[in-house]
């Protein structure tokens, strides 16, 4: 197959492209169908139903997406060390005892294993199209929210903005699974629950649930990402001041409301203590994921004002976003005045979404990186706060007379033509980077380093390794010896550096891996000169490995070590 798409790259346009068409007369017919009237919309819905909408929007994403799939080699140093730590869950599934993911936490690396419930393996293909589901579902969310308030023609047109920048991006730090794929999905999964909670046409029982979901998916967003936590935290504040300073109920149920999003907000983290403390991981979870985390969100490499400063030339990094965030904010800056004259519900739904736009920006910029996946953080509030000022001002323009059709007209253009458009031309006149190499990507020779690793070991064992290459777990398809995928925080100096050096010992002497490789090394991810930084710079490191192992290679900036026993010595 790969090589029939590859022969001819037009048959995979054609495919992507006839899926879009069918995507856009679904998506954006019964928008247009309500210029003839409520009959007309009314029958777009009939022939057109929620299913279907849903069936060619996933089948629209997979057709533009699904090339990645079939790259097997790394697009970003972050995307080897999650799924080295997935790999490597597999065998123990405690986190913090077998997995430290440094600034990921557990509910990042966790998703990864559902691949493995329908055989599949853990590798770079399979983490992509965990990440895929999860940023359809995140999408599909976007979409119920805005349908519930709105009705269904303006939620499917309000939800294609962050549909077309996932489907269409090939640059390759929105592309690989990252660490913001996970509490993206929690993030739009807990606005949409509060959003339904909030919008008061809900029954008593159904309240309740989302109240109760709201919570328990914002308060497992900061177990995915630290860096998320600003998001959920804000999210769940305005719903809450939104809710008691509405007059629709009384003040018992307003505080009973509450009383659940609190529950369900603690219920995770909760968990997760309790299940660390019963394995006794309680010190490694607080030194390595809130400790750690804080020493490293205290190190900018720009001010909070440079940051803001240089958003644009920031924005500007990665193909594709650009297009939506220049769209997004003229259609936002256009359309915000006026906005106190929407009505009641619309201003409950935009003031949810204003803050998890806002939240959004702060997580973004606050860590002083230009990383560029970060601003995958912006997408979905972005999405939701336009499609609120697209539906405020549709209900503003009334239903009929000529007026009314002119002004929906020129909204519906403008949304379209700022937020749509820019992508549609961006994707079609920029070259897809994997198209015509697709065979070449999925045939291709292991790397001298993993074949040299292969001859002693297997997958399912462990790997030691001292540096930064977490892509040979991935490609040996071997656990991590190390909590850690790499071994960053054993060789910066820091206050924590001898307690991370005794752990990598205690984990090393306890796993015992066939195979130990030292990626200190010209050509190999940040650490390269092993004068300074090889793993002779650890004594008891030094010690270990000369009278455990023995060096059989130096491939590719990589010293491979083989356990005696392997090699046939005493």
């Amino acid at each position: 197959m790969l090589e029939w798409f590859d022969s001819q790259p037009t048959r995979y346009w054609t495919l992507a492209w006839s899926c879009f068409t069918l995507l856009v007369v679904v998506g954006i017919g019964p928008v247009l169908a309500g210029f003839g009237g409520e009959k007309f919309e009314a029958a777009t819905r009939r022939f057109w139903p929620r299913w279907l909408f849903l069936l060619v929007l996933a089948a629209t994403f997979l057709a533009f997406r699904w090339p990645l799939f079939f790259v097997g080699e790394e697009l970003n140093p972050d995307e080897s060390q999650l799924i080295a730590g997935g790999i490597t869950l597999q065998s123990d599934p405690i986190y913090w005892r077998s997995v430290d993911g440094s600034t990921h936490g557990p509910l990042d690396t966790y998703p990864l294993l559902a691949v493995r419930l329908v055989g599949l393996p853990i590798n770079y293909g399979t983490a992509r199209l965990t990440g895929s589901v999860l940023l359809l579902a995140a999408i599909a969310l976007t979409y119920l929210a805005l349908a519930r308030y709105y009705g269904e023609a303006l939620g499917r047109l309000g939800c294609l903005p962050a549909f077309c920048f996932f489907a269409f991006s090939t640059f390759w730090d929105f592309v690989h699974y990252s660490s913001e794929h996970a509490p993206l999905f929690l993030d739009a999964l807990g606005a949409t629950l509060l959003s339904l909670a909030l919008l008061g046409a809900l029954e008593r029982r159904a309240s309740f649930w989302c109240w109760l979901g709201g919570g328990l998916a914002l308060g497992a967003v900061p177990l995915a990402k630290l860096q998320g936590a600003p998001i959920a935290a804000a999210l769940l504040v305005t719903a809450s001041l939104i809710n008691l300073c509405s007059t629709e109920t009384d003040l018992k149920t307003r505080l009973r409301r509450v009383g659940v999003l609190a529950a369900g907000t603690a219920a995770v983290p909760l968990l997760f203590t309790v299940v660390t403390l019963i394995y006794g991981q309680q010190e490694h979870a607080w030194r390595s994921y809130i400790v750690q985390n804080l020493r490293y969100a205290g190190d900018h490499h720009y001010t909070h004002a440079e940051m803001l400063r240089r958003f644009w030339e920031f924005a500007d990094i990665g193909s594709g976003f650009y297009a939506f965030a220049a769209g997004a904010a003229a259609f936002m800056a256009a359309t915000l005045m006026r906005s106190f004259a929407f009505p009641a519900a619309t201003l409950r739904l935009l003031a949810l979404s204003g803050a998890f736009l806002l939240s959004s920006l702060v997580a973004v910029l606050t860590p002083g990186r230009q990383y560029t996946h970060y601003l995958i953080f912006l997408i979905m509030p972005a999405t939701l706060f336009a499609g609120c000022l697209l539906a405020g001002w549709w209900q503003l323009a009334g239903k009929t007379g000529t007026a009314s059709l002119i002004q929906r007209g020129v909204l519906l253009l403008a949304f379209t033509g700022l937020m749509l458009w820019p992508q549609v031309e961006s994707r079609a006149s920029h070259p897809h980077p994997y198209l015509g190499k697709l065979t070449a990507y999925a045939t291709a020779p292991a790397a001298p380093v993993v074949q040299e690793i292969l001859r002693y070991a297997r997958a399912g064992e462990s790997l030691g390794q001292w540096g930064w290459m977490c892509r040979y777990y991935v490609l040996t398809g071997m656990r991590q010896s190390n909590r850690t995928a790499h071994t960053a925080a054993e060789i910066q100096a820091s206050a924590q550096i001898d307690y991370y050096r005794a752990r990598y010992m205690t984990d090393l002497q306890r796993n015992r891996p066939p195979v130990f490789i030292d990626t200190v090394g010209p050509g190999n991810f940040t650490f390269q000169d092993r004068a300074a930084l090889g793993h002779e710079t650890f004594p008891a490191l030094r010690d270990y490995i000369d009278l455990h192992y023995g060096l059989v290679a130096d491939v590719d900036g990589t010293r491979i070590y083989v356990r005696n026993d392997r090699l046939g010595k005493p």
